[in-house]
């Protein structure tokens, strides 16, 4: 028999966190398992701009539904779901559906959690040494 690798076309746009996110281990571990996922990395200047990854964002989506001819999928992992609500709210009628992965949506309140968890665990695995 012959079998022949079928070209799979992206309608998925993933978004990972940032800004400047790499989704380097996604692609690498899952790309031949969805191999219809665009694993896009955002611009990696830490100097980027709200405004302008927004709008590299929207040129890469853009770019994915004029290949297809038709709504892609936005799947976002934590600060990639603020890229994809406003792509969301942008083109609405361009996005088939959406999923958020572990999404922090409120950024100061995660860091003083994480703040709060880190010095609490400090403290219960905390010691004192005799004669220090």
């Amino acid at each position: 028999m012959n079998y022949k690798r079928q070209k799979v076309t992206e309608d998925t746009l993933f978004l990972h966190l940032g800004p400047g996110g790499s989704a380097y281990v996604e692609r690498v571990l899952l790309k031949e398992l969805h191999p219809n996922v665009s694993f896009w990395d955002q611009p990696n200047d830490l100097v980027t701009r709200w405004n302008d990854l927004l709008k590299e964002t929207e040129k890469k989506m853009l770019s994915l539904i004029q290949i297809n001819s038709q709504p892609i999928v936005l799947w976002a992992h934590s600060f990639g779901c603020h890229l994809a609500k406003a792509m969301i709210e942008r083109h609405p009628q361009n996005i088939k559906s959406a999923l958020f992965y572990s999404p922090c949506w409120n950024v100061p309140r995660g860091i003083y959690k994480l703040l709060k968890k880190m010095v609490s665990e400090k403290q219960r695995t905390s010691f004192s040494v005799i004669g220090h």
